[in-house]
């Protein structure tokens, strides 16, 4: 699925190899030629075009928890996308674009630089492939509801990584939403998922990522955090019907995270450490289906939680898609 964001504050030439490289990871061509889905359970639309048009919104989201003092929450402001999309085959193309009516007000937050290059696909019906490419700069917190969004241009955050899941009940499921599926599934399934995650990142800023004014115990006083995690995964991938109408579908998934955390402080003194820690991801869809048409909302989040050096001390980083859509199948033939 290629998800094109176009953002204003790159140069032209980087936003050619970014675009590039979304194309390359979005586009992949089918894994397997034999379809061995069990028709009694859903009907094919492959001769169909499927149109849509949607709102989205994506985020990278940091939260610091301790139980010394309250927990402090960095989010991006990130812009409300307006766009249209198809999909013919295995092939998506999306086209998105923040326009200004749709984001008033968002000076106030901050004009966060970002790139974000998630890719969420399923491969002939096997396979659950989530793909992130996330490089932020500059976050926004609301440590007193009284006083002004508190600022961090200087904080960033690059993150790539991957995740797979096997369908393991593919013959008689299918987890796609219906503004992707070429089927129309006619009863509720569900499916065990099994696969694995892999993950890594950097996270820095100028300057202590806790201001002052919080960091009164000398806690997260650190300037940069690098993390990796590989984590092998089982979920349940899900589909309810109801009344041949409305839809609710989606998946969970966890795994125990072996995690890498390296820590880099004022002092220019580093600290390692290795942890063992569950991680839960989810996907969720409900919408409604109106012969052709179709529309509904899909909410995706990824958490990665890595620890620091302090007992009941952690971080959470959350990679995720809001989308409200509607679409339709056209018959090309």
């Amino acid at each position: 699925m290629i998800n094109v964001r176009l953002i204003p504050s790159l140069k032209p030439k980087t936003s050619y190899i970014f675009l590039l490289i979304a194309l390359l990871i979005s586009n992949p061509v089918k894994l397997f030629s034999q379809d061995d889905t069990d028709t009694t359970f859903s009907q094919e639309y492959e001769s169909k075009l499927i149109g849509r048009f949607y709102f989205s919104k994506k985020y990278t989201a940091l939260q610091f928890k301790s139980l010394d003092h309250q927990p402090i929450r960095y989010l991006p402001s990130t812009t409300l996308n307006m766009g249209i999309g198809a999909t013919y085959k295995f092939a998506t193309l999306n086209l998105a674009y923040g326009f200004g009516f749709l984001n008033p007000n968002r000076e106030k937050k901050g004009n966060t630089r970002y790139l974000d290059l998630q890719a969420h696909m399923v491969l002939n019906k096997k396979f659950i492939v989530d793909f992130y490419g996330e490089f932020y700069r500059g976050f926004y917190s609301r440590i007193r509801y009284d006083e002004p969004y508190y600022l961090r241009k200087d904080l960033n955050v690059n993150v790539l990584g991957i995740d797979v899941l096997k369908i393991l009940n593919h013959k008689n499921f299918d987890i796609q939403s219906p503004d992707q599926s070429h089927s129309k599934q006619h009863f509720s399934g569900a499916s065990f998922l099994l696969g694995g995650e892999i993950i890594g990142g950097i996270i820095s800023a100028d300057s202590a990522i806790i201001p002052s004014q919080i960091e009164e115990s000398n806690q997260f006083s650190f300037e940069k955090i690098s993390f990796y995690k590989i984590a092998p995964s089982i979920g349940l991938g899900f589909k309810l019907i109801i009344l041949k109408r409305l839809i609710f579908n989606g998946a969970i998934s966890t795994g125990l995270a072996i995690g890498y955390t390296n820590l880099s402080l004022p002092s220019n003194e580093h600290l390692d450490f290795f942890y063992f820690r569950p991680d839960f991801n989810f996907r969720i869809y409900t919408g409604v289906m109106m012969g052709e048409w179709n529309v509904g909302m899909k909410f995706f989040n990824e958490r990665t939680r890595f620890l620091t050096d302090k007992e009941n001390e952690f971080v959470n980083m959350d990679i995720g898609n809001l989308r409200l859509i509607l679409s339709r199948r056209i018959n090309i033939k």
